[in-house]
């Protein structure tokens, strides 16, 4: 190797080094800065944290103090009341989805009508009758108020409201309505109008204020289901039971279509058994698969 090219590889050699150098100084300098930006973001971290843990305690303690204000309390029972009512309120569209989806569509007409005359009437006899005999001053057996007389007549529980008759009536009609499925196309219009009538101004309110008479009035004696410790939290027994027995009593009372005269496949005969009944089918599921949905949200506010 002559000394020429000795010479240019030492010189490559020297500049290699000086830029190794320049570079590890560079990244050196890098490091440093990052670090110390890192402690300057730690720093404004924990900053930030302490703000947000300081916001934080605020917060709670806003919300303690709001919750220990009794107002405040009564304001939002009362509101959540009012959704509630709301929401069992809109299962009687769910009810009336869900039934005329199973009948035939000649008969939906009428099964969609009686669902709105069961909830008009119910409305008319608690607001009269229904409501007093449940929530009045009891004698033992049944309030003795009349209607709404009860919340300016009697000591009403601090933090009450009308609210809680619009959540009870939204109940009420629930136990009629229950009554609707199991007699549709079964009943006439004006005889329905009457057992819903019954229904929810008389055996609805005189059995719940065997559970919940006791309920609305400060100081009130319990009645005898609920002194019995008997406890139904959302109507399973009070609502929902009750009104089956009801339509169950009334499919007795009315039975199948033995007699009647069956006009299938263009023939005019007497029905004489059972298996000759002639058996519908329901003319849209579609529509009942919406009740069932319309009713689960209203199962919410019901609960």
């Amino acid at each position: 190797m002559n000394t020429k090219a000795i010479l240019v590889i030492l010189v490559f050699l020297m500049f290699d080094s000086l830029l190794s150098a320049q570079t590890k100084e560079g990244q050196s300098g890098q490091y440093t800065e990052t670090s110390i930006a890192t402690s300057d973001n730690s720093n404004g971290s924990d900053r930030q944290e302490t703000a947000t843990a300081t916001d934080s305690e605020k917060t709670w303690s806003t919300f303690n103090k709001l919750e220990d204000d009794k107002e405040v309390k009564v304001v939002f029972n009362r509101f959540w009341m009012i959704i509630a009512a709301l929401l069992v309120f809109f299962m009687q569209a769910g009810f009336k989805v869900f039934e005329v989806g199973l009948v035939r569509k000649i008969d939906g007409n009428s099964v969609g009508f009686k669902n709105l005359m069961d909830w008009l009437v119910v409305t008319l006899v608690f607001i009269f009758i229904g409501f007093g005999l449940m929530f009045g001053v009891s004698n033992g057996v049944f309030g003795t108020n009349i209607g709404l007389s009860v919340f300016t007549d009697a000591p009403i529980i601090d933090g009450i409201g009308y609210e809680y008759f619009l959540f009870q009536l939204a109940f009420a009609a629930t136990a009629a309505t229950i009554v609707s499925g199991a007699l549709a196309v079964r009943i006439r219009l004006i005889s329905y109008i009457i057992l819903a009538g019954i229904t929810g101004g008389i055996i609805y309110p005189i059995f719940a204020h065997w559970v919940w008479g006791g309920n609305l009035i400060e100081g009130a004696a319990k009645p005898w289901l609920a002194s019995l410790e008997f406890v139904d939290f959302a109507g399973s027994t009070v609502v929902h039971s009750m009104g089956a027995w009801i339509a169950l009593t009334g499919m007795w009372f009315i039975r199948p279509r033995i007699g009647k005269i069956n006009r299938k496949q263009n023939k005019v005969e007497i029905i004489v058994q059972y298996d000759e009944l002639e058996k519908f089918k329901p003319h849209n599921l579609g529509y009942s698969v919406l009740g069932v949905l319309i009713l689960w949200i209203g199962w919410w506010g019901f609960n």
